[in-house]
């Protein structure tokens, strides 16, 4: 047999894929389960033909993201087993399984995503759901006695990693970049959207379910002045490397700020 009748059949089969790959979307006129379950595998193969890595942060659409292009199902062999696996920093992963350059991830407002674990805790108590008060005294007792720098994990273990600052995901311990593409919750759509269509797959914001906790009155606007400072000193590196620190002046100064200041939480 030739090289050339050998490799046909392989070059068809490709050819095959490669078709199959280059669109992968509905007709107005078929809504049928089953044609949307071969349209979702069918992007989801076009997904996986490329090298991308989704890194899951704590509630920031992580669950809603892997509906659409599934979980990590690497398992750490650190001794810092914290919580779930798709849930761990890549700081701790021995081997890291992520690659910085084709990995990406969602990242939050620091008080938003608080909030959210708050929504989350209480979903279905709806008058939690709607107290300012409440929801500044979760905050408070929740968040007061973590390490600045958050030199001690512990307090993770006990919600699976959703407290675990944001930055610990997008650097390692040494400032290097672990996930390389970021993007932001607040333009989720537009951006995941951009995304799927640089690397030629057909997924897009929306057609997949969303999950969302009960709808609530509660907004950042709604967090006390001295508990959102608490925060800003437990999060202060997801507030100034994230971007969401245009109160802070400096970051280098609240810094120095933070290590040399300890706030007493205030009686609600």
């Amino acid at each position: 047999m030739t090289v050339a009748k050998a490799v046909a059949p392989a070059v068809a089969v490709l050819a095959s894929i490669a078709l199959s790959f280059a669109e992968c979307r509905s007709s107005p006129d078929d809504h049928s389960a089953k044609t949307l379950n071969e349209l979702k595998q069918c992007r989801l193969n076009q997904y996986r033909a490329t090298n991308l890595m989704f890194l899951h942060i704590p509630k920031n659409a992580g669950t809603s993201i892997e509906r659409y292009v599934g979980r990590l199902k690497a398992k750490p062999t650190s001794t810092e087993r914290l919580c779930s696996g798709w849930h761990i920093p890549p700081r701790l992963f021995v081997p890291n399984p992520y690659v910085a350059a084709d990995t990406w991830c969602v990242v939050r407002h620091p008080l938003d995503r608080l909030l959210s674990m708050y929504k989350m805790q209480y979903a279905g108590v709806l008058d939690r759901l709607n107290s300012t008060t409440s929801a500044n005294h979760w905050l408070q007792t929740r968040f007061a006695r973590v390490v600045p720098e958050w030199r001690d994990l512990s307090p993770a273990k006990k919600d699976d990693c959703h407290s675990l600052p944001q930055s610990m995901y997008v650097w390692d311990a040494n400032g290097t970049r672990t996930c390389g593409l970021v993007l932001r919750f607040e333009r989720i759509a537009h951006d995941f959207d951009a995304l799927m269509k640089r690397h030629g797959i057909d997924f897009r914001w929306g057609e997949s379910d969303v999950s969302h906790h009960l709808d609530t009155n509660l907004t950042i606007a709604d967090v006390l002045p001295s508990v959102r400072r608490l925060m800003e000193q437990k999060y202060l590196e997801d507030y100034c490397r994230l971007g969401y620190a245009p109160e802070f002046y400096d970051c280098k100064v609240s810094r120095y700020w933070r290590a040399n200041t300890t706030l007493t939480p205030v009686n609600l």
